[in-house]
């Protein structure tokens, strides 16, 4: 994926490998939940057959067999109460993802958590919206304190998708090719998209995105 991304971070890359998953969901579980096989079953494989490699490269790998689960407006209170740190914005920002990794790492002995119902405000116009009119039906899912999966259930409605990409300020002209497919019906459904670098990244515990990509591309550099 080349994506026009201006961020000098250690987690931002312009070119990254994706892998993206949809699916015939109507509760957002059921992408979370296929989300979490995928990790439980990789990583298992991981640890059964590359034991040697992984004990060489001092890589330690935790995850269980269930991810906690907490909603956004906890995740801030949590934030707030234990850590005494404040999200001032509509979205986690690194240091709360890392304190968030930190307490279910100690709290569940899990690496993973997923962050659910996001604000309206921190997402794109074809999520679904919850029935509060304030969050998302959709999730982060952290790995070891940083944020590598995005998913949720998407809005099938061609009506609702409509008025949601004005609202955002979205020219709906420019969505005519979906719109067709929606006015003719889709079922209700979900996916998610996650950075495999990242993923990597996290798994060989290195500080930088850039560390395990061969020829990284950044904002200042496209080859080689």
């Amino acid at each position: 994926v080349f994506r026009a991304e201006k961020s000098h971070t250690t987690r931002h890359l312009t070119e990254f490998t994706g892998i993206d998953a949809e699916m015939n969901a109507e509760e957002l579980k059921t992408v979370m939940d296929v989300n979490k096989n995928f990790f439980v079953y990789v990583l298992g494989k991981l640890q059964e057959n590359d034991k040697e490699l992984l004990e060489k490269l001092n890589i330690k790998i935790n995850c269980p067999k269930e991810f906690p689960v907490i909603k956004f407006h906890d995740a801030l209170k949590l934030l707030k109460e234990q850590y005494n740190h404040e999200i001032k914005d509509d979205d986690l920002d690194p240091e709360g993802e890392r304190l968030l990794g930190k307490h279910f790492s100690e709290k569940d002995k899990s690496d993973f958590v997923f962050v659910t119902d996001y604000p309206i405000s921190a997402r794109p116009f074809y999520h679904n919206y919850n029935a509060d009119g304030k969050t998302t039906n959709s999730y982060d899912l952290l790995y070891k304190g940083q944020e590598i999966v995005t998913g949720a259930i998407r809005e099938h409605r061609l009506e609702l998708f409509l008025k949601q990409a004005e609202e955002k300020g979205i020219d709906v002209k420019t969505l005519e090719d979906y719109s067709v497919i929606l006015k003719y019906g889709v079922p209700v459904h979900g996916g998610f998209g996650m950075g495999l670098d990242r993923i990597v990244q996290k798994i060989a515990d290195v500080d930088n995105v850039k560390e395990v990509v061969l020829f990284p591309r950044d904002p200042e550099r496209v080859k080689p």
